[in-house]
């Protein structure tokens, strides 16, 4: 009941000092309507924080598991997600078992997650499909579930001809890109903070035959866009942009192939973990379970 929350909140945006105390009750708000990636930002003016991470790493554990971590999937970095998985995975399929580590990976990017399948998944198999809101209202339809999937055009992420059939709806594929497959036993460690396309990522492994072993993933996965604050001055006749206030709203939705909605219900581990202070406990699960 918009009119009630209008009712609620109006008094405190009236009583706000500053555009932060605006932008904080704007956000109450916001939350309201149990979406992701519907978001009001407000800039300081200062830069973001830009972490010089590794983006993929790999170790051996033991003589039978390898360790892979992906900590993001970066727009920008593509190229080098592709010559860094490929170098890990020929040192993974040495062993017997393998750990991904996903764990605080807040899914950025898509098309670099599903990228990042075209190594792991032994073939090539459909991941998920999509339909932007844009496409949804040309169909006349207001839901992606009453799309028919069968319909809908195919690609990989890296066939750039195939993809632009997409005309916003499509079917991902993935997998069956690396040169040897991998084929053993694969344990991936999941949280709280493995969101957006990392949650796909976890979930076409799982669909794969890989276990997963942490804590229930937030089921943030709708992709989105910033939309900019106009103004329109009537007496001066002019126009233009609010400075430093940005509106996230999300633009497409996403099913998995076999028609598993992840937004708004994430993922449950196989192995429920409780988070230790003093151990990693997540990886101590996985290796019992790789190891039995």
């Amino acid at each position: 009941d918009w009119n009630a929350a209008k009712t609620r909140y109006l008094p405190l945006v009236k009583a706000a000092q500053n555009d932060g105390e605006i932008a904080v009750v704007l956000r109450k708000l916001l939350r309201e309507l149990g979406s992701s990636h519907t978001e009001l930002h407000l800039s300081t003016g200062k830069k973001s924080i830009v972490h010089k991470t590794e983006q993929v790493s790999f170790k051996q554990i033991d003589s039978e598991t390898g360790y892979l971590a992906i900590r993001y999937f970066s727009p920008e970095r593509l190229k080098e997600l592709d010559a860094d998985l490929d170098r890990a995975m020929d040192r993974a399929v040495r062993f017997r078992s393998l750990v991904i580590d996903i764990r605080g990976n807040d899914g950025e990017n898509l098309e670099a997650a599903l990228a990042a399948l075209n190594f792991l998944l032994p073939d090539g198999r459909a991941i998920l499909y999509f339909a932007s809101r844009e496409r949804l209202i040309a169909s006349g339809l207001n839901s992606i579930d009453q799309i028919t999937p069968s319909s809908l055009p195919t690609a990989f992420v890296d066939d750039y001809t195939a993809v632009s059939k997409f005309k916003g709806a499509g079917i991902y594929l993935a997998g069956g890109k690396y040169k040897s497959a991998y084929q053993g036993k694969i344990a991936v460690l999941i949280d709280e903070n493995c969101a957006g396309s990392c949650e796909v990522f976890a979930e076409a492994l799982k669909d794969a035959g890989a276990h997963l072993i942490g804590r229930k993933t937030p089921g943030r996965v709708l992709l989105s866009q910033d939309v900019d604050f106009q103004f329109v001055s009537w007496s001066r006749m002019a126009r233009g942009t609010v400075k430093s206030w940005l509106m996230e709203l999300p633009k497409t939705d996403i099913r998995m192939v076999n028609g598993t909605k992840l937004e708004g219900k994430g993922i449950k581990p196989d192995i429920d973990v409780i988070r230790s202070a003093n151990d990693d406990a997540d990886l101590k699960a996985a290796l019992r379970w790789l190891n039995r």
